[in-house]
């Protein structure tokens, strides 16, 4: 990667910010209420502002890391506690994201994402403009994966020290980060495993085995998350479970059938990285056109045939609010017959083959501790932490909710990068393949992220028992 291609992605970046923050404002005009969890996380934010530390709303399910970070910007910058002025720190919390992801494409050889793209992403665009916990939830977490990129002093443990201090603060936003905290130890024990050249890269249990001996061997990078881990089961037994407040409503239920709701939202907004004729025909033949993926599909089949039938909830939350787009593709896709659940299994089955493919085929590329660069951010460990973790995220609740899917998105794009199969076979789109997907994924993201906001804005309702005007997010 060029100097001025590092340049051009810092530019293209914060261009687009830009239309972001218009539409912050737009919201900030247009939505200058409370709107849906903001009547409980403002009203919270103020007691905190005032100097009340001990009333808690019993609503609030996460905890109050947001609350006081907020509470800081607002008392060092002399900030009024206005829900304007609260939203933009949300939109500040964005640039803070895409600064972090600037700091890994950096020190990424050959990056398969733009920092625009991640800005952009769908799931997470509309929060930069209301007073929700998940942008600063989400960026926390990158930064710790920023340092665990860059290795501060090229030492594992004070690496380990420094990133895991921050997934310690990203538990203060969101107790589901402490998956992301072992992602994270993953990440680093990965690392480790490579510079010492201790992987085949072969799909078995030799680079597992390699991964649990480095693991051993230098356990000392392991205590730091070990003791965040040990924080967090403490807090759980003193709260007496991970929700903080509204715990009947939050109640851990195997949802596998998120899993494949995940997949297809991160399939669904990656598809300029992998659209082409070529990649359909590959999904026929790896899965149904060889004997090998004829044995696999024979157990991975029923296996989501499963998932769909045993593990979809539909809980009441979603089927009695009409102001979140999962209202809607519950009613309309899982629901809308006795047998339209099964209907979507093909696409489910499509969107694990797309996320499977380009983790296996198209990762990013590190730089060693020689400062040497291979293709092995994505290694087979990496694949398999990454679908535990995100299960993990996403399987436990109960919720049909897109909001968990960010981080899961976000850990897809900064290890994966667009197919080397053009869109068509023209020599045109050969010879600019990567550069036309890198463009057409900022476009794509844009066309999201632009009608996210179009219909947050424009389409409005009533409900009889609020008299503010309602609108749809995630």
């Amino acid at each position: 990667m060029t100097l001025a291609e590092s340049l051009l992605d810092v530019v293209v970046a914060g261009i687009a910010t830009l239309p972001i923050k218009q539409f912050t404002e737009d919201v900030a005009m247009q939505a200058n209420y409370q709107f849906i969890d903001e009547i409980f996380h403002y009203p919270q934010l103020k007691r905190i502002i005032r100097g009340d530390y001990t009333t808690w709303d019993p609503k609030i399910t996460t905890p109050p890391g947001l609350y006081y970070l907020t509470a800081l910007y607002s008392k060092v910058f002399n900030v009024e506690c206005t829900l304007e002025n609260m939203r933009y720190f949300n939109y500040f919390g964005g640039v803070f994201l895409v600064a972090m992801v600037i700091l890994i494409r950096l020190r990424t050889k050959e990056p398969g994402f733009t920092s625009a793209a991640l800005f952009m992403n769908p799931l997470l665009s509309i929060f930069y403009s209301l007073y929700y916990t998940d942008v600063w939830a989400s960026a926390v977490v990158v930064a710790a994966y920023a340092v665990v990129v860059w290795k501060p002093f090229n030492n594992y443990f004070l690496t380990s020290v420094i990133s895991a201090l921050i997934s310690l603060i990203s538990l203060t936003f969101r107790q589901t980060n402490i998956i992301w905290s072992i992602f994270l130890l993953a990440a680093l024990i990965d690392s480790k495993a490579k510079d010492e050249n201790l992987y085949k890269y072969k799909e078995g249990v030799g680079d597992l085995l390699a991964f649990i001996k480095t693991g051993l061997k230098n356990f000392a990078i392991c205590i730091p998350y070990i003791a965040v881990g040990l924080a967090f089961v403490g807090f759980v037994y003193t709260n007496g479970g991970i929700a903080l407040g509204d715990k009947e409503n939050h109640i851990l239920s195997p949802h596998l059938a998120q899993l494949c709701y995940c997949m297809t939202f991160i399939a669904l907004f990656t598809m300029p990285l992998w659209i082409s004729y070529s990649v359909f025909i590959e999904y026929l033949e790896d899965n149904f056109l060889n004997l090998t993926g004829l044995f696999f599909n024979a157990a991975w089949l029923p296996i989501l045939f499963i998932m769909i039938q045993s593990f979809t909830i539909i809980h009441p939350f979603v089927l009695a609010d009409n102001r979140h787009y999962t209202f809607y593709i519950v009613r309309n896709f899982i629901i809308r017959t006795d047998t339209s659940r099964y209907e979507l299994l093909p696409f489910y089955h499509f969107s694990f083959y797309i996320v499977y493919k380009l983790f296996k085929e198209n990762s990013n590329i590190l730089p060693d501790k020689n400062n040497n660069h291979r293709r092995t951010a994505a290694s087979p460990i990496m694949y398999c932490a990454y679908m535990f973790c995100t299960a993990a995220a996403v399987t436990l609740s109960p919720l049909f909710e897109p909001r968990y899917y960010i981080l899961p998105y976000i850990f897809f794009r900064l290890f994966t990068r667009p197919t080397d199969t053009p869109l068509l076979a023209v020599s045109l789109l050969k010879e600019h393949n990567t550069k036309i997907r890198y463009v057409g994924e900022v476009l794509w993201l844009w066309f999201w992220t632009q009608a996210i906001y179009l219909v947050f804005l424009q389409f409005t309702f009533k409900w009889d028992d609020i008299p503010e005007l309602q609108r749809v997010i995630w």
